[in-house]
Order: structure tokens, then sequence, then C-alpha cells
């Protein structure tokens, strides 16, 4: 799967590459998509993997939760709907989260041609770190952006913005690697280009009309950096 539009052409002058995290780097949102059905079925309710690309993919998992309380009009407060996430995650974590195919090479290839590395995740410092840490890819980036130093979350340019705000870099030179319709329209807003890598849903064709490149694997993304 490649997709190539000619209107939103490689910046030659690109110096940073921005990744997103759950659903990119890692397979998180296959795993969240089990936490997720656990819960519910606590309350017998099911989740198809439909529903979960329609209404959870791509958010916070604040926003996540609040979501599913009124949705299946739940009996949990936020608070005790957030510790049973927690609870649920932290032991699929410990059952081990792969890393995308690709991830490693292509983290590797950035840093020897000299490209500032960066992430800009919704999710929490301790999630990422631990997740991170458990593969030895923290000590790879150069700089962290996570979701509660954002007022706004994706859809928004804000966590995007945070990043050339931290590294001191214009927007127009960085390069974001996304899965998810709500990540690519941030990093649009912010004036970046866009590689879209899918995860469990294709986005819409008008989300994809703003990236430079659609393509399967992170692999394939290395191969179309070493030919620009």
């Amino acid at each position: 799967m490649h997709h190539y539009i000619g209107s939103n052409s490689m910046n030659t002058n690109i110096t940073t590459v921005i990744f997103d995290f759950d659903g990119v780097l890692v397979d998180t949102e296959s795993m969240s998509l089990a936490i997720y059905q656990e819960m519910l079925l606590k309350e017998n309710y099911t989740l198809s993997l439909e529903e979960y690309c329609r209404t959870f993919m791509g958010n916070t998992e604040v926003e996540n939760v609040r979501k599913m309380i009124d949705l299946y009009d739940l009996p949990w407060t936020l608070e005790e709907g957030m510790k049973l996430e927690s609870y649920i995650e932290n032991r699929k974590i410990l059952e081990g989260v792969r890393v995308k195919k690709g991830a490693n090479e292509l983290l590797e290839y950035l840093h020897q041609i000299g490209f500032t590395v960066a992430m800009a995740t919704s999710s929490t410092e301790e999630r990422t770190l631990n997740i991170l840490n458990a593969h030895g890819l923290f000590d790879i980036f150069d700089c962290y952006v996570f979701g509660d130093e954002v007022e706004r979350s994706k859809p928004f340019p804000d966590i995007f913005l945070k990043v050339s705000e931290k590294l001191n870099e214009s927007p127009e030179n960085c390069l974001v690697i996304e899965d998810s319709e709500s990540g690519i329209q941030a990093a649009f807003l912010a004036g970046m280009k866009v590689i879209c890598v899918p995860d469990l849903k294709i986005p819409d064709r008008k989300y994809l009309d703003k990236t430079i490149l659609v393509t399967s694997s992170l692999d394939k993304v290395k191969s179309y950096l070493e030919q620009i």
C-alpha cells in the first residue's frame, strides 16, 4: 500500500522526525482493544473492532474511559474506571508489548543520518517510558511531549507545536509519523509533513490526502526516506 500526494511533496529541509507512540511504534492499539473488551465484559457488554476504531482509537485513556461510562451507562465513577483500566493495562504490559515491524531499524537509520528524533504522545509519561524501557528505546529520542503537557489533545495541533517549541525547530522542518485520523489532522494543522502508517484502521481519504505517503510498515518508511 503506497499513496503519494503530489501537492504534499517532501520538504528536503526536514531535520526532525516526530513519532506518535500508540499504534505507530508499538502495538498498543490491539492491546487497548483487548483492555476495553475486558472492562466491558465485566458489565456484560461486547466491543467490536469496528466500534473500537470508530469511537475510541486515537484518544487519551481518560477520554476513552469517560466515553465508555457515558455510552454504556456504566456504574463507575471516572476514577473507578481509570483504576480498572490501569490495572488491566499494567498486567498486559507485563505480559509484553510488541514493537512495530521496522521500528528499531528506522530509528537507527534516522540517528545515523543526523535527524533529530522526537515523540509526541497523548499517553502518560509513566506508561510510555515503561514500555520503551522494556525494549531499550528510551535513550533514542531527543525530545518527548506527553499528553498532560498540552491543554488540547489531537486533533488539535498543540502537542506537535510543543515539540517544535522544545526543540526550537520550525514546524515546516518537521515530519510526523502517525496512524490515526486525529494524529494526521493535528500534524497537518501544525504545518508539518505527515506520513501515515495505518494500524487497526485505514484513515478516511480526506485525511490520507493530507499526507505525503501512506505505507504499510515502518521499514517502508525507511525505504522512502532513503530515496529522497
